[in-house]
């Protein structure tokens, strides 16, 4: 369970916790709204929805045990993951090398042709092409909407 903890959310969590406690959130809230205000402001500049905030501090308040134990994911219902993250990320990284650096005789990566070379350099025992192109189609930064261009160029 914590060795599958990403240090990305480890970090959010912590820093979820910090700015909870640095600003004595639950204190604050009985006592200050405005400095609980600020406090949440604070979180939401990190980043962090007020709601993670309170989800994480408590979490960590009621834990025991190390820092990665408090932190770590609940357990969660369905089939665990299929591919590790350095799969994924071996994956993408055989996306960007063109195709001519594996002795494809191809211009341009297809699906299939990812999938095929990723089990011959046994990056995985098997993949689907789907798989790839789902890995594919998560890795991609989003694009943003529409209002938030307009906003930044006003």
């Amino acid at each position: 369970m914590v060795d599958s903890l990403r240090g990305a959310e480890f970090t959010q969590r912590l820093l979820a916790i910090l700015a909870a406690d640095a600003a004595g959130y639950s204190r604050l809230m009985a006592s200050d709204e405005r400095a609980t205000v600020r406090a949440l402001d604070m979180a939401r500049a990190l980043g962090i929805e007020p709601r993670t905030v309170r989800h994480w501090r408590q979490r960590w308040l009621s834990g025991t045990g190390a820092a990665a134990e408090r932190l770590a994911d609940a357990p969660r219902a369905g089939a665990p993951a299929t591919f590790t993250a350095e799969q994924v990320c071996a994956i993408i990284a055989l996306a960007c090398e063109p195709p001519s650096a594996s002795g494809r005789p191809i211009t341009h990566w297809s699906q299939s042709e990812l999938a095929r070379e990723a089990v011959r350099r046994g990056v995985a025992e098997r993949i689907s092409q789907r798989s790839v192109g789902r890995m594919l189609k998560r890795s991609r930064p989003q694009a943003a909407s529409g209002a938030s261009l307009a906003h930044a160029q006003a």
